[in-house]
Order: C-alpha cells, then sequence, then structure tokens
C-alpha cells in the first residue's frame, strides 16, 4: 500500500496559496483524480492513472504519471495527449509500459519504453480492448477483454430484448460478451481462447478476473456459466484455465457460490481465490481459498469468525511478501480485510 500512499501524498500537498474556503460541486467535479498504481519490478518507481475533468464541457482526459516510489521526486507525466491513456502495465522486465490508449480511434494496447518514448501499437481489435489486461511472466503475451457480437445485430434505435441481463448500469449489453483475447506483445493476430455464449469475465466484475500460470502457458479467469438467464439471479462465479494457445476450458474451483480474482504463488503450485460460501448470496462473507493445484485439495485461511476478506483490485493486485507464512508452500499474501467484533 505505500506507492498508493506515497502518490496520494504527493498529489495531495496544499499549494501555499490556496485560501480556506466551503467545498463546492465545481471542486469536486473538477478535482484529479488518481487511481490504478503500478509498482515497477524494481521497485523504484509507480505509474499511475491521472484523470482530469473540464467541469465546463464534462470531458474528462487521462494520462499515465509516474513518481518515485521513495518519495524523493514529485510525481510527473510519462504518457500523455489529449486522448485518453490508461491501464499501464509493466513489463516482467521492466523495460517497457504497455498501455490502453485511444489515441487512433477504439481503445487498443499500446507499448512503450520505460521512459515513455518509443510508443508502438500492439493490437487492432475492431471492438476495442477492455481491462483487464495482464501481460505474460516472460514478456511475450499480452492477454486483455474484448466484446464479441452473439447473434444477428439489433435494428437502429431499437432495443430487442430476448434475455437476461440485457443492461448494466448505463450500458445495453444486447447480444454482447466479454471475451478474453491473448496477442504477442510483438504484434500479431489476437486469437479469442474463451468462444461461447458466455461472459469471461462476468460485466461488472472485471476486476482481478484475468491472469497468466507462473509458467506463461495457462490463461485463467473467472466467468459464469450458469447458462442463459440463470446468470442474471446467480453469484457462481468460477474460476477456469484454458491453453495461451486455445482449447477446452476447465473449470478450478467446484464451489457452487462465487470465487473471484486467482493469484498463484511464485513457483505456481498454489492458487489463491477469494470465494463466498452461500449462492445466490451477493452480500456473503468472503474467505481466501488456497488451493493445491497437483491434488486439488482446498483449503481455507483466516477463517476467525469476525473476519472478512476485502481484496480490491483497483487499489493493485495482491502481492506475495518473502516472509514464510505458518502453512507449508505457502508464502504470505497482503490483503486487506475486516474485523467485525461485536459488543
Amino acid at each position: 500500500m505505500k506507492p498508493l500512499l506515497l502518490v496520494c501524498a504527493v498529489l495531495a500537498l496544499p499549494t501555499p496559496a490556496a485560501a480556506a474556503r466551503p467545498m463546492t460541486i465545481q471542486d469536486l467535479l473538477g478535482a484529479v483524480r488518481v487511481s490504478d498504481p503500478q509498482l515497477s519490478p524494481d521497485g523504484r518507481q509507480v505509474a499511475f492513472v491521472r484523470t482530469t475533468t473540464d467541469v465546463a464541457t464534462g470531458k474528462r482526459n487521462a494520462d499515465i504519471w509516474v513518481v518515485p516510489a521513495d518519495g524523493s521526486g514529485p510525481s510527473r507525466v510519462l504518457i500523455g495527449g489529449d486522448k485518453s491513456e490508461n491501464t499501464p502495465r509493466w513489463t516482467p522486465d521492466g523495460q517497457h509500459i504497455a498501455f490502453v490508449s485511444t489515441r487512433d480511434g477504439d481503445p487498443q494496447i499500446y507499448v512503450a519504453n520505460a521512459d515513455g518514448g518509443g510508443v508502438r501499437q500492439v493490437t487492432k481489435v475492431a471492438a476495442g480492448v477492455q481491462p483487464p489486461m495482464v501481460i505474460s511472466p516472460d514478456g511475450r503475451t499480452v492477454a486483455f477483454v474484448s466484446d464479441v457480437k452473439q447473434g444477428a445485430d439489433t435494428p437502429a434505435n431499437v432495443h430487442h430484448l430476448t434475455r437476461l441481463l440485457f443492461r448494466h448500469w448505463d450500458e445495453w449489453r444486447e447480444n454482447l460478451r466479454h471475451h478474453v483475447f491473448v496477442a504477442p506483445m510483438a504484434g500479431g493476430e489476437p486469437r479469442d481462447v474463451t468462444p461461447g455464449d458466455f461472459d469471461s469475465p462476468p460485466t461488472q466484475q472485471e476486476d482481478a478476473a484475468l491472469t497468466f500460470t507462473p509458467d506463461g502457458k495457462e490463461v485463467v479467469f473467472v466467468s459464469n456459466r450458469d447458462g442463459i438467464d440463470k446468470e442474471a439471479f446467480s453469484t457462481n462465479n468460477d474460476v477456469w484455465s484454458v491453453p495461451v494457445g486455445g482449447g477446452p476450458a476447465k473449470k478450478l474451483t467446484p464451489n457452487p457460490a462465487a470465487d473471484v480474482q486467482p493469484r498463484f504463488t511464485p513457483d505456481g503450485k498454489l492458487m489463491i481465490v477469494r470465494a463466498q460460501r452461500r449462492p445466490g448470496l451477493e452480500s456473503d462473507r468472503w474467505y481466501l481459498d488456497v488451493y493445491d493445484r497437483a491434488t486439488g485439495q482446498k483449503r481455507t485461511v483466516l477463517t476467525g469468525p469476525t473476519t472478512c476478506i476485502a481484496c480490491r483490485s483497483r487499489a493493485g493486485p495482491r502481492r506475495w511478501s518473502r516472509r514464510e507464512a505458518r502453512f507449508p508452500g505457502l508464502r504470505s499474501v497482503l490483503i486487506s480485510w475486516c474485523s467485525r467484533r461485536r459488543r
């Protein structure tokens, strides 16, 4: 959490000329927003998204900035312009940084040198690219989400509703599905590795829903495959895996309730999943389940009656510490959790 705190501290320092006055709605709308901090592999700097708003027009612009992780210097723009740049992701060697941008129209993946120069386009997907976006451990492959049309096109100015779910907040989702694609970082044709009439990951539940196995051979993702209409009231999101080259998807979590945000130990032997227990209950307590990938055996950590796991990827993925925990083969994981105590 230190990098995030440093970023916020640097950007939130008051200016000497600022006069004390009540906050207005214009202040709130025009406030600079900071999100998606990403620590560089060498631990020296943090890349993050800085979003500004033109209050008069309502137009927002997101750029990628960097700041020293130790707070020794001010933040500065790394990749910017009049188009949106977001979702910064360092390559494992720290020599490049991938990001999503609308600089050429629909959102696509680009990659730049670590100093922000030498930008080149990686993808040219007709429907555009959406987060989550992750880079393979060897830095050669990128996985991302894009919309895929299912069935016939809907007539203009008409909403033809034949299934649930058809709308999420302010977005119509008629005959559209999230699919996971992989593409070479060097450029090339993306491959849809989750074909079919399923959302992978579910809409509005994309946070940390996509990753690679540590050996880079499989893409692991979250998907609810209970079926059309049933998925509208089911919480049975499961963790699945598929070979990077494509093939049948394999379900990794037999739990009938929600399983989300899969992560792996560095040696690839264990998979950690944030999970619920009661099917259909969105507000159910969250647990942390650890799966042995060789045997499929599951164990649950932090099982106290007042403990609830509350990991949130918008502040960055869960990261492993170097300190051994009391579970053989499992290193301690940095998480957020809440403690509910009765009085």
